[in-house]
Formats: C-alpha cells, sequence, structure tokens
C-alpha cells in the first residue's frame, strides 16, 4: 500500500483496530465535515492544512497513531483547555513544547499555561496525542478548530525555520 498514495480511511483500516481505528475515523470524520481533508504527505503521515499553513498532521503505523496538532499558547488555548477533564489538563502541561531554536524566533517566549508561568516555550508548539483516547481526540478537534480559526484571522506567526547545521 506504501507505493501509491492512499486514503486516510484505507491506512486506518490497514494499521489500527479496536478503539484506535474508531478513535482516528471519529477524528477524520470531524476534519472532513468541516471541509479539512487529510493529504498524504509521507510514510504513513498525513497534512491537514488551510490557506496553506499546517493545522495537524496524522502519523498512523501499525498498531498506533498520533495527532500532532499545530496550535498557539494563548488565553484562547487556556480557555478551552480548562474545560477538559484533569487527565487531559495534566497530559498537555506535561508535554508543553519548549524552543529548540528551530526559528529565527528562539530562544522562545514566556508563556502561562493554566496559571504557571513558563519560559522558552515554543511560539509554534505542536500538542502530540499518542493512541489518543476520545478525551484527547474531542480537545484535539478543538484545538484544530481553534487553529483554523487563528488561520483565518491572520494570527498565525510566520516561521523561518534554521537549517538544524545552523542552530
Amino acid at each position: 500500500m506504501e507505493n501509491k498514495k492512499p486514503k486516510i480511511e484505507e491506512w486506518i483500516d490497514e494499521c489500527l483496530d479496536g478503539e484506535n481505528a474508531e478513535n482516528a475515523l471519529n477524528f477524520v470524520t470531524f476534519l472532513r465535515q468541516n471541509k479539512m481533508s487529510p493529504i498524504w504527505y509521507a510514510n504513513g503521515s498525513f497534512s491537514v492544512t488551510k490557506k496553506s499553513k499546517r493545522v495537524c498532521i496524522i502519523k498512523i503505523q501499525k498498531g498506533e497513531w498520533i495527532i500532532w496538532s499545530h496550535t498557539n499558547y494563548n488565553e484562547n488555548f487556556n480557555e478551552i483547555l480548562s474545560a477538559e477533564p484533569q487527565k487531559v489538563q495534566e497530559k498537555v502541561c506535561r508535554e508543553i513544547e519548549y524552543c529548540f531554536s528551530c526559528s529565527q524566533c528562539r530562544p522562545g517566549k514566556k508563556g502561562v499555561i493554566m496559571g504557571k508561568e513558563y519560559q522558552n516555550i515554543c511560539i509554534m508548539p505542536i500538542q502530540k496525542f499518542k493512541n489518543p483516547n476520545i478525551d484527547e481526540v474531542e480537545f484535539a478537534k478543538k484545538l484544530v478548530f481553534l487553529r483554523r480559526t487563528a488561520i483565518d484571522e491572520n494570527k498565525v506567526p510566520k516561521n523561518t525555520y534554521i537549517a538544524i547545521k545552523n542552530r
């Protein structure tokens, strides 16, 4: 199947089963209902964009899948996170994305997430959900919608990457 560009539903059927398949299909259905189509990107990865800006990536391999949701740590992020179950809040706060000098914006910025101040956080973070349960899928949907809105309102910062050898 890797020699052609499959539809994401075909790839899910090929690689996932049980709750993982059900949750992945739930997420893809949400994307399609909101006029966002996952496109084969590379080796089991599907990219979702809006106005040529990335909204999220879905990576699917045998037995596992990951949502990489692009987001911005801001008041809107805090607002939707505060309404999530405690386990989701704790997971997100454990996995804050820090700057690793990939762009000219280094060394990151200060930010407040759920009342706690963080230093050197990424200006274009990716929230990762590996084999997400239904609560995490629902939160990822909210992040996707938040990102899409930010793109529509031109509130997504431009990111100029620096080659790894120059970091």
